[in-house]
């Protein structure tokens, strides 16, 4: 026969904390039933060190209504930003679509950037994948995989975008007529990123920088290529 110390330890053992749940949800009336005794209920608080049940309930919901106001507001700037981006790419795509040559559609392109208040908008090809040799107007687009390779692999490494500043001999290898650059964003063209390269790049040194977004890069770097098609062949 058990002691009287070893039966209220059974109890205890058996009213875990997930018997205690089902108890509650099964007899949702205990709350009314006993509300004298809900009030006196204490609750540890990381500050106040105790509160009430009803204190600690309301605080509970007051948190969870501001994590919600909090995402609402963050789907709204969220929108608004991918509203601002679709116009913006949809007024770049109709630009260049409409453009009577590829000097034309380039230069499309770098007024684009200049309306953005960039330094200017550039696109470079590996010859290895386009037939820009001569006696074509591409050759100037031209950009040695060989030599870019060095760039790649320490400024973007698996990825396809970098924002940054570029050094001398980098900027020699993308940007050789381009003067006074402070920074670029610097992206792979097409969806395997092994058709070249575009950058926008800007005077300020601080305008490009790492952890800023890159999803209208994204889908200019995506778009381009097959706008090329239009006046280059691919190989």
């Amino acid at each position: 026969m058990k002691q009287v110390g070893e039966e209220q330890q059974d109890v205890v053992t058996a009213l875990d904390d997930r018997a205690v749940v089902e108890y509650l949800l099964q007899h949702p009336e205990f709350f009314t039933r006993n509300a004298p005794f809900v009030e006196q209920m204490r609750v540890p608080h990381p500050v106040r060190g105790t509160v009430s049940l009803v204190e600690w309930h309301m605080a509970r919901a007051r948190n969870h209504i501001s994590t919600l106001e909090e995402n609402i507001s963050l789907l709204m700037e969220q929108a608004t930003t991918n509203e601002s981006l679709f116009y913006r790419l949809l007024h770049l795509q109709t630009r260049l679509a409409s453009a009577e040559s590829l000097d034309d559609m380039l230069t499309r392109f770098h007024r684009w950037a200049r309306d953005l208040g960039l330094a200017g908008a550039t696109v470079r090809l590996f010859p290895d994948r386009w037939r820009i040799g001569a006696p074509t107007s591409a050759t100037h687009l031209a950009l040695s995989r060989q030599a870019f390779e060095p760039l790649r692999i320490q400024r973007l490494g698996h990825e396809r975008h970098y924002l940054g500043s570029l050094n001398g001999p980098e900027l020699l290898v993308v940007l050789p007529d381009a003067k006074a650059i402070g920074s670029v964003a610097m992206s792979m063209l097409g969806s395997d990123s092994d058709l070249g390269v575009i950058l926008f790049s800007s005077r300020d040194a601080h305008h490009y920088q790492q952890g800023q977004g890159t999803q209208l890069l994204q889908e200019i770097a995506l778009m381009l290529p097959g706008l090329l098609e239009r006046w280059i062949e691919r190989v």
